[in-house]
C-alpha cells in the first residue's frame, strides 16, 4: 500500500533508515544524543595516515565503485578477532573496485601503536588511518570496535 507522502514527482524518494542513540540521566532528561540516516550523503573528511601522517580522504579520487570505513583498535579485543577477515575482506573488495580504510579512534592509541598494528596484521595495501581527534569518528558515528560503514559512489551511507 502506497502513501500519497511517499511519492515525489511521480518517483518513490530513496530508502532511508534512521539510529537515533538517546542517553538519559536517572531522571529521564536526555543528556546525550546520536541520529544516524543510512540513505543520506556523507560529507568528505581527511585524516592522517598512521604510518607517515600525510592527509587521506574518506572518497580518495572517487574512482571506487564504493568505499569502507572499517574503525578499529589495537587494543579491543573484540576488534582484534576479526583482524585475519578484515585482511581477507580488504583483499578482496580492493580487488572489485571498492576503497578500504582502516579507521583507529581511540585516543589511548598512539599513531606508532597504530603503525605497527596495522604492519603486524598485514593491513597493506589500503590507507589505515588516525583519528586521534574522533573527527571521522563523529562524522560517521562510530561508537564501538569493529565496526563497518558502507558508502556508495556518490557518498550515500549504505550501510551503518
Amino acid at each position: 500500500v502506497l502513501r500519497e507522502d511517499d511519492l515525489a514527482s511521480g518517483n518513490y524518494r530513496p530508502m532511508t533508515a534512521q539510529k537515533i542513540d538517546v542517553g538519559l540521566d536517572k531522571d529521564g532528561n536526555i543528556v546525550g544524543w546520536r541520529h544516524r540516516v543510512v540513505g543520506e550523503p556523507v560529507a568528505d573528511f581527511s585524516l592522517p595516515r598512521a604510518e607517515g601522517g600525510a592527509m587521506t580522504t574518506l572518497y580518495g579520487d572517487r574512482s571506487q565503485k564504493a568505499t569502507v570505513a572499517l574503525f578499529l583498535s589495537v587494543r579491543c579485543p573484540c576488534s582484534n578477532a576479526y583482524n585475519a577477515r578484515v585482511r581477507a575482506f580488504a583483499d578482496d573488495y580492493r580487488r572489485r573496485g571498492v576503497r578500504v580504510l582502516a579507521v583507529y579512534s581511540s585516543v589511548d592509541e598512539s599513531a606508532r601503536d597504530v603503525a605497527e598494528h596495522a604492519r603486524a596484521q598485514g593491513f597493506e595495501g589500503f590507507p589505515v588511518l588516525r583519528d586521534e581527534r574522533l573527527l571521522g569518528a563523529d562524522h560517521l558515528h562510530a561508537g564501538v570496535t569493529p565496526q563497518a560503514f558502507v558508502l556508495d559512489r556518490q557518498g550515500v551511507l549504505r550501510y551503518a
